[in-house]
């Protein structure tokens, strides 16, 4: 998929996010890409707004068959600028998703075409799903919205992922590694109290 673009770049999209040490949660808020999803499915805005979860899981849906984290390149601004991005196809088009950094999360805002890009550096990820998740497989992407059960994949009106080394999945809100964390430096008094005795 990639049309990689030689520019110099200080680090690897990999080594920049660090991806074999830690996991990056992606938010994406639904009603942010009303105007550019309407344009990739050819949609009324207006019928995109009536559903905004089920039109944007049947685009994430193919999108994410093909999903590489990736440094790119926009064309339209005038001068040269870099941006960390998910690239993917819909409908056999290059598409990508700019991601910002915020608070140790990635947040996605719109969907550009591929005229308005260029990849530097890219690394597939393999979508990992399971089935309690994602037992909706379209054959169109746009038939059958109705059969989407949104509460399993949304939190409100946004839909977490998670990027874990080479892997994308959908993710809780929570930064399990975090959690974890947190866990492991909590005493718990019953349990150090018992292997003190020991």
């Amino acid at each position: 998929m990639s049309s990689t673009k030689k520019t110099t770049i200080q680090q690897s999209i990999h080594d920049y996010l660090s991806l074999t040490d830690r996991s990056w949660v992606v938010e994406f808020e639904v009603f942010d890409f009303g105007a550019s999803l309407t344009s990739c499915l050819e949609l009324p805005p207006l019928i995109y707004a009536m559903n905004p979860k089920a039109h944007f899981w049947a685009f994430m849906h193919v999108f994410l068959q093909t999903c590489e984290i990736s440094f790119i390149e926009r064309r339209s601004l005038s001068e040269n600028h870099v941006e960390m991005a998910l690239v993917g196809l819909w409908n056999f088009n290059l598409v990508a998703i700019p991601l910002w950094i915020l608070h140790k999360r990635l947040l996605g805002f719109e969907v550009v075409q591929s005229r308005e890009f260029e990849i530097i550096d890219s690394i597939p990820l393999k979508w990992s799903r399971t089935i309690h998740q994602l037992d909706f497989e379209p054959i169109q992407p746009m038939e059958h919205l109705e059969y989407i059960f949104e509460n399993d994949i949304y939190i409100n009106n946004r839909l977490y992922l998670r990027v874990d080394n080479k892997r994308i999945f959908i993710s809780e809100e929570i930064d399990e590694q975090e959690f974890f964390e947190r866990i492991a430096k909590t005493d718990i008094p019953e349990l150090d109290d018992f292997y003190e005795r020991q």
